[in-house]
């Protein structure tokens, strides 16, 4: 995780722009070595032969469908405990 941070006014003091005469950009500094030949551009474009590939097979689905239709039966009693109360 990173945490970026632009500090206006060191950018305008670097930059030699005077408060509110710049347009809205972003600048990228680096520093140290880093090799970004390697690095992917997001999104990432799927290739052809890829389309139609399923990454969840049947099985796991089924278990997410389980569990999602526990959770949501378990919320549809609670509400109605909840609102029917005697």
């Amino acid at each position: 995780n990173k945490l970026l941070w632009i500090d206006r006014d060191a950018i305008e003091d670097m930059t030699s722009v005077k408060k509110g005469e710049h347009p809205p950009l972003f600048v990228e500094i680096e520093t140290g070595k880093s090799d970004t030949s390697q690095a992917p551009c997001f999104p990432v474009k799927p290739s052809v032969e890829s389309v139609g590939e399923f990454k969840v097979t049947p099985s796991v689905h089924a278990g997410y469908a389980f569990t999602w239709f526990g959770l949501s039966s378990a919320g549809v009693y609670m509400t109605r405990r909840l609102l029917l109360r005697r």
